[in-house]
């Protein structure tokens, strides 16, 4: 129920599911459960911006798989997790170390759809570093990853990064050219709304490079539209 409501961007149930979901694993000792629990109700939290409580429930997931084994199956995720709360508040260097630790783990396992969503939030955590080349290549191996799994959520969401990445790069044409690939990939579900509003945020940076603030101002409108919308008030932020 927690997986449907994250796709469907209603934290504030899946946080209701998965507060029950942990109680009955602990209560049973299912304990790597109760680590992959943890770690969803970290996600949640960092949607709805209660970014101490997340930090909270995270570090407890590690804390209870490294318990389990120093190199379980589930440490990437949670390490990935950890990295992105951190990048987002500005602990860009610490967010660095735990994002190389998932990467590293992730590709160890041989997991691909693990080894793309850690490559994709190091690039990001790149982005936020303004280290350009290295966010490209973390986006193009991303990029790659998502292709093998076939995963459209994970090729939206690499390309988008491709796009950024390629923005920050100074190259507007490719940027622009990989911004309607991806936006062909999108749909108008509910699903993809998260998706749409970081299109529509990339065009507006497209547009603002190309010297026209109108048409810049309304894209950043509508992705604002969309983030508030979903609440999340991470992304709402800087659209706004």
């Amino acid at each position: 129920m927690a997986g449907a409501c994250w796709f469907l961007k209603r934290p504030q149930e899946g946080i209701r599911h998965l507060e029950k979901a942990i109680g009955y694993y602990e209560r049973t000792d299912h304990r790597a459960s109760a680590a992959e629990g943890y770690n969803n109700l970290g996600l949640n939290l960092i949607l709805i911006g209660q970014w101490d409580r997340a930090q909270q429930a995270l570090e407890h997931a590690l804390s209870i798989a490294t318990e389990i084994d120093v190199r379980g199956k589930g440490l990437p995720m949670i390490l990935d997790s950890l990295g992105e709360l951190l990048m987002l508040r500005g602990d860009l260097e610490e967010a660095h170390n735990f994002l190389e630790r998932a990467v590293g783990l992730a590709a160890e396992k041989g997991n691909n759809w693990y080894r793309c969503q850690t490559h994709r939030t190091l690039g990001r955590c790149y982005v936020a570093m303004k280290e350009s080349g290295k966010a490209l290549s973390q986006a193009r191996q991303a990029l790659e990853l998502a292709n093998l799994t076939g995963d459209r959520q994970a090729i939206c969401e690499s390309r988008l990064l491709l796009v950024e990445a390629t923005i920050l790069c100074g190259d507007l044409a490719e940027a622009a050219a990989n911004l309607e690939t991806v936006t062909h990939l999108i749909t108008d579900s509910e699903t993809d709304l998260l998706l749409t509003g970081e299109a529509q945020r990339l065009y507006g940076w497209i547009e603002l490079a190309n010297g026209d603030p109108g048409l810049a101002a309304q894209h950043f409108g509508r992705s604002v539209s969309i983030f508030d919308l979903l609440g999340d008030r991470y992304r709402s932020a800087p659209a706004h």
